[in-house]
């Protein structure tokens, strides 16, 4: 009898110490993102939290959750391309936090493509340039004679 009593107490012992590692202090933090000129939703939207590795994208209607194992409030930090990036500091998980991000405009770098009928050196030209003529494409590998005589 003793022999069972000690080890359902071992078995007790076990299943509270489990408990305390799995009862940490997980809030659900969900929400939605929308475009404040237009008050359409974003999708693809990174929603990070600050000072850890956790991390979502919102779905294709705007919305997030997000499991935090901070206490609040927490630091969220909200970007995407095309937008501006944005941090929210959120003080509960008891509401959806809506936010509204800024669209941003942002200017590439141009591309210029030219070409010129008159002939030049390969050392003489700005740029690299390479040339094919008919006797290197029938040389290649790829070219099969098969393919060609029916």
């Amino acid at each position: 009898m003793r022999k069972i009593a000690s080890y359902l107490m071992a078995l007790v012992f076990a299943n509270l110490v489990t408990i305390g590692v799995f009862a940490q202090n997980n809030n659900l933090i969900t929400g939605s993102i929308k475009n404040s000129k237009s008050n359409e939703s974003v999708a693809a939207v990174s929603v990070t939290v600050k000072g850890s590795s956790v991390g979502t994208f919102t779905d294709d209607k705007g919305n997030f959750k997000l499991s935090v194992d901070q206490n609040f409030p927490v630091t969220l930090f909200i970007s995407s391309i095309g937008y501006t990036y944005k941090e929210v500091v959120v003080t509960s998980a008891a509401q959806p936090v809506i936010i509204g991000i800024d669209p941003s405009n942002s200017l590439g770098q141009e591309v210029v493509v030219s070409a010129t009928k008159l002939a030049q050196k390969i050392l003489e030209s700005p740029v690299s340039i390479e040339r094919v003529n008919a006797a290197s494409i029938r040389n290649s590998s790829f070219h099969t004679t098969s393919m060609f005589s029916k």
